[in-house]
């Protein structure tokens, strides 16, 4: 079972397609590009689940799937922590055939951003199931007020839900924050930083629901789970499975705090990740925030180039 440590401590387009080779007749693996040349990135993916880790910026770069989908659902979160300016991450043109991704800053501060690492969870939207656990996936229209979503079908265990905007009607910063998570039902809602007036454009937010376990995904090792009482400090998340290059994807589940805040995390590595809550400071300058839970997904990838030197990549990690 896993264990948990606390430890101290205007966006231009840049779309971007890259191919991936495949290793399996049903396990496609490759890159996410970025800089001047293109740099690999990794993916796991079935005709009906894809995952991948993107460099990001607050440029728009467009990721291309490895299948072709009829309605699909992205959940791109949370961003790493090469810069320390809090962040969050933003999606956008979701179509069949990609989708469009950046880091974005919350208003308060200037934009511009350094590139951080995202894990990326694609899933055609309705019910399914990965290696016997249940999932389920779809969008509702969410404003600053609560909305309630019902499963198509109950779960047997409280899943795993992850949620992200998939639009960008509204140009401020936000996030999409989740409460209430049952077997049958949770409900989400929009928050922008704490200086603004508490009103956004109504956002497309796309949700993924999945039992909590281990299984596959194509072959690759695949596990779903949460951790509760994950605050403002660092926190390890311990892994059930050992990955040789993990695609992690993770969400906050619970609204125990209500200032705007987002997940961040840091040293992903074959068996573990440490991650925080970290809030904006556009009306104040403090950072705490009550313990929240995190949901999170963890899916084995493919080898890839690493980025030696720069904050992100080393011998034992795959993010900063």
């Amino acid at each position: 079972m896993r264990k948990s440590s606390t430890s101290t401590e205007a966006a231009q387009s840049e779309s971007r397609y890259t191919r991936r080779g495949v290793l399996k007749a049903s396990l496609v693996l490759g890159v996410a590009g970025t800089g001047a040349a293109a740099q690999r990135g990794s993916a796991a993916s079935t005709s009906d689940v894809e995952a991948h880790r993107l460099a990001a910026t607050q440029h728009w770069r467009t990721q291309a799937f490895d299948s072709s989908y009829t309605n699909p659902v992205v959940v791109a979160l949370p961003v790493s922590t090469s810069g320390y300016q809090p962040a969050t991450s933003r999606v956008q043109e979701v179509d069949g055939r990609s989708f469009e991704y950046r880091v974005q800053e919350w208003n308060y501060l200037d934009g511009p951003h350094v590139e951080e690492v995202v894990g990326s969870l694609v899933v055609e939207a309705g019910t399914s199931a990965v290696e016997g656990l249940q999932l389920e996936s779809g969008t509702v229209k969410a404003t600053t007020g609560w909305t309630g979503v019902s499963f198509d079908e109950a779960f047997d265990k409280q899943p795993v839900v992850l949620t992200q905007p998939q639009s960008t009607d509204g140009w401020q910063a936000v996030v999409s924050r989740n409460r209430s998570i049952s077997k049958r039902r949770f409900a989400t809602r929009l928050q922008e930083e704490e200086a603004n007036d508490n009103w956004h454009h109504d956002e497309t937010v796309g949700y993924v629901a999945v039992e909590p376990g281990t299984g596959s995904l194509g072959g690759a090792p695949f596990e779903a789970g949460r951790e509760a009482s994950v605050g403002h400090e660092w926190q390890t998340l311990e892994f059930d499975e050992s990955y040789d290059n993990p695609v992690f994807v993770a969400d906050v589940e619970t609204f125990n705090g209500n200032n705007p805040c987002s997940l961040r995390y840091r040293n992903l590595t074959r068996t573990s990740v440490e991650v925080r809550v970290e809030e904006e400071r556009s009306a104040d300058d403090e950072q705490w925030h009550k313990p929240e839970t995190v949901g999170y997904v963890v899916v084995e990838g493919d080898d890839i180039e690493t980025f030696y030197g720069e904050g992100r990549y080393g011998a034992d990690g795959f993010g900063a």
